[in-house]
């Protein structure tokens, strides 16, 4: 009887360990989804593009990292037709985490990213982010951009996404957190400011991602004074060395009134009545908001 026991509870755990081993390795299957497009595993992809060596600069660590990786201009071209990811308004990048970014789609079309999948010494998928002070594992795929580091100091390699598992077209930003057409114009270059540094990781009603907060349900603003969110949005670091939110980019021109219009933009957003704004947001009012992002457009 023990023994019929013995061989039964052996079986089980050797039907857990090889569920856990299937789970591990569909986690960390180099696999790529397109939402409304193809997919593809990294045997796909790399007998459909070339492999190219990319060299970037990791300013954490003063030296180059070299990798492996795919156009992705490319594999967007493959994924949804040739051309016709252009005209969208950005790319949704989904990840093993709750880092879900948009990044605007003129970024993909005037400069050169790539869609790492390897360390080209074979070296472990890995890199190092200061703000995190930790080692981060990249699998399945990084997204890398190809550029002059001299020329580029403002770019931070912490909002280059990775574990990356799947992309998605966003046709347009989403209304509900486009500001009212007649807004003042620093309010309206906030917002493209959030769109670029904030959105990311703190969502506005729904919109955005949600590894920093939901913003003014878990990252409350109320009570604050603009300075005191001036200084926190500027370098969050110096409310406390644990704060894992990046400063805003140090070498970005006219720093200091891109974050006071951010902040502008949250006190507007804050105090607009979502139920009544969606409630009157019907087709004519879509076609004004879809005039207001032509112009928007220009704006970066």
């Amino acid at each position: 009887m023990l023994i019929a026991v013995g061989i039964v509870y052996n079986l089980f755990m050797l039907k857990i360990l090889l569920i856990f081993i299937i789970f591990s390795v569909d986690v960390y299957a180099q696999k790529l989804f397109f939402k409304r497009g193809n997919s593809f595993d990294i045997d796909r992809l790399k007998k459909d593009h070339k492999i190219i060596p990319v060299e970037v600069w990791n300013y954490e660590v003063r030296s180059f990292e070299k990798y492996n990786a795919f156009n992705l201009k490319d594999i967007l071209d493959a994924a949804f037709g040739e051309n016709k990811w252009q005209n969208n308004f950005a790319l949704k990048v989904y990840t093993l985490d709750t880092y879900t970014p948009l990044i605007e789609m003129y970024k993909f079309e005037q400069r050169f990213p790539y869609l790492a999948f390897e360390k080209s010494d074979r070296s472990k998928f890995s890199t190092i982010q200061g703000h995190k002070d930790k080692i981060i594992d990249l699998n399945p795929f990084y997204l890398i951009w190809r550029e002059n580091y001299k020329k580029k100091a403002a770019r931070r390699r912490d909002h280059w996404p990775y574990k990356i598992t799947g992309f998605e077209l966003v046709k347009h930003p989403p209304f509900k957190i486009i500001p009212e057409p007649t807004v003042d114009k620093d309010i309206m270059w906030g917002y493209k400011n959030y769109l670029k540094q904030c959105i990311a990781c703190h969502s506005i009603n729904s919109v955005g991602g949600s590894s920093g907060g939901k913003m003014f349900e878990e990252v409350k603003i109320k009570g604050k004074t603009d300075k005191y969110l001036h200084r926190f949005i500027s370098n969050p670091r110096s409310f406390g060395k644990k704060k894992i939110m990046p400063p805003f980019p140090k070498k970005i021109n006219m720093r200091s009134t891109r974050i006071k219009n951010i902040v502008k933009y949250l006190r507007y957003i804050k105090n607009r009545d979502f139920k009544e704004f969606e409630k009157n947001l019907n087709k004519t009012n879509k076609s004004k908001y879809l005039e207001l992002l032509k112009t928007l457009k220009d704006i970066k």
